[in-house]
């Protein structure tokens, strides 16, 4: 549990006095069962302690699936905890037997509240995911399709994750990118030669995120 990122950094005491404050329940769930579900209110922050999961984003009006697996330990992501929206985009599914660790939203709040280290990482979360949205925003101007489409896949990716894939139809992806077709295949052709993307079945999987940073990155400065 303290190889959770909101708990690094915490002594096995600190944890302790922590746990023993806070009510934290704890669920299984079988392969192919689904942990948390898109649209419903997202009322808890959920902490995978064992196992392997899958994490559906939706992005551009939910017409793009972004899928991505992780093990244990993760954190789901819980941007949808306060603010106006409350209902969770997301859709977290067991890849295999699965271990889980809940927290209800006010306990949560507690705990961030009483702990600064704690505090500081879900800072951070909140923080990174603005500023990667915001460099995702930052490129769509870019005139090199294939480094818009590079970026665009390296804000939406975790580097944490064990795969990635991206599903979606050729015309919404355009449309989101702002390319033509042909701008869009060649872009994917230069990735796939780069060996960061491979177009398998209607979907772009991502084979080496560091590879498409280092692509960006030299990219960009240009």
């Amino acid at each position: 549990m303290l190889e959770l990122p909101l708990f690094q950094g915490l002594s096995v005491e600190q944890f302790t006095g922590i746990i023993e404050k806070i009510p934290f329940s704890f669920e299984q769930y079988p392969a192919g069962e689904v942990i948390v579900r898109s649209d419903e209110d997202q009322e808890h922050v959920t902490f995978v302690l064992s196992g392997k999961v899958r994490l559906r984003t939706p992005v551009f009006q939910g017409k793009i699936g972004v899928m991505q697996d992780f093990e244990a330990p993760f954190t789901a992501p819980f941007h949808y905890l306060f603010g106006v929206q409350n209902k969770s985009a997301i859709q977290l599914e067991a890849v295999s037997d699965t271990g889980v660790m809940r927290l209800e939203k006010s306990a949560f709040l507690d705990m961030v509240q009483g702990n600064r280290i704690i505090l500081l990482h879900v800072l951070n979360m909140l923080s990174t995911l603005a500023q990667r949205r915001r460099c995702a925003l930052d490129f769509l101007v870019e005139k090199q399709m294939e480094v818009r489409l590079a970026a665009w896949m390296l804000s939406v990716s975790h580097h944490k994750a064990l795969s990635m894939t991206v599903e979606a139809e050729s015309q919404d992806l355009l449309d989101m990118l702002r390319m033509q077709s042909s701008d869009l295949w060649r872009s994917v052709a230069v990735l796939e030669g780069k060996g960061c993307v491979e177009e398998c079945e209607g979907c772009l999987k991502l084979t080496d995120r560091y590879a498409l940073k280092h692509f960006v990155n030299a990219n960009s400065r240009q």
